[in-house]
């Protein structure tokens, strides 16, 4: 068993192309998704519009208009596990969008800086950001730590 999308409800009249092309700087030119937003018939809703995101392995992101949108509560979100390297990145690039973005919200995030968190011999490192959405996108990650006088 994998999991294959995850599915987010926004207001009707949300998925406009404006909207796509805010959203897809983040979530592709940030995070490296893939986009593309079209019309489709759904079996329960009739026609509507989604915006799907090829993420990794098959998984997508699915963002459909709805008759309600998402309502998450305060801390609700996307947690995906990264290598030490790409959360580096991450961090910085998702740093700099904010800064250029005034409605992109970070957390766990100090002075320009994810989070820490000493875990003895391992350190792990995390920050969320959201931007347009109602939901939270939360990277992390875990390496071992170097012992005093260990070279780089």
């Amino acid at each position: 068993m994998h999991l294959d999308h995850f599915e987010i409800s926004v207001a009707k009249d949300t998925l406009t192309q404006a909207f796509a092309t805010d959203l897809n700087g983040l979530l592709e030119q940030v995070f490296g998704w893939r986009g593309s937003l079209r019309r489709v018939e759904h079996t329960k809703f009739g026609e509507t519009t989604e915006l799907t995101y090829a993420i990794d392995r098959g998984f997508r992101l699915i963002i459909r208009e709805g008759p309600q949108a998402l309502q998450p509560g305060q801390e609700d979100h996307l947690g995906f596990a990264v290598d030490f390297d790409e959360f580096g990145r991450l961090s910085e690039a998702c740093g700099r969008f904010a800064s250029q973005h005034r409605r992109t919200e970070l957390s766990y995030f100090d002075q320009g800086r994810p989070t820490r968190i000493d875990l003895g011999d391992r350190e792990y490192q995390t920050f969320f950001i959201r931007f347009l959405l109602p939901i939270w996108f939360q990277f992390e990650t875990t390496h071992q730590k170097r012992r005093s006088g260990e070279a780089p």
